[in-house]
């Protein structure tokens, strides 16, 4: 299986899926610093060959049509206001039948949150839905 990690950070939920689900990932992350730190502790872990790490937006994925059998995304569309846009480029990169694990924070019923977040310091940078619809 060839998984692709949306926001992978440093790389922890990449290194998990390829060491415990056997799976090849590519993985992607907005702050260049993120992505270096994730390469050098997945080689410290000995997964460099099963994980590719790329500073990428996940708005214009740098991937072809139909790559990924599961694209994956951990507390990331929170800090995206296109879900739409989103949603189109995860469709494309995913081969027919293929998945879209996403794990979310979204706005509930509560009103507006008390900013700071642990995400986002103030409400013009932080897009969490009400709904996280994806098709």
């Amino acid at each position: 299986m060839y998984v692709l990690d949306l926001g992978c950070g440093l790389g922890g939920a990449s290194r998990y899926l390829a060491a415990e689900c056997g799976c090849r990932v590519a993985a992607i992350d907005l702050t260049p610093n993120f992505v270096e730190a994730a390469r050098i502790l997945t080689a410290r872990c000995g997964l460099a060959e099963r994980i590719e790490f790329r500073q990428a937006n996940a708005l214009a994925l740098p991937f072809p049509d139909s790559t990924f059998d599961h694209a994956w995304s951990y507390a990331v569309t929170m800090n995206i206001a296109d879900k739409e846009g989103l949603g189109r480029q995860v469709a494309r990169v995913l081969k027919p039948g293929g998945r879209f694990s996403c794990n979310e924070i979204a706005r509930g019923s509560g009103g507006t949150p008390a900013y700071p977040l642990p995400w986002v310091s103030d409400e013009e940078t932080s897009f969490p839905s009400a709904s996280l619809r994806l098709s």
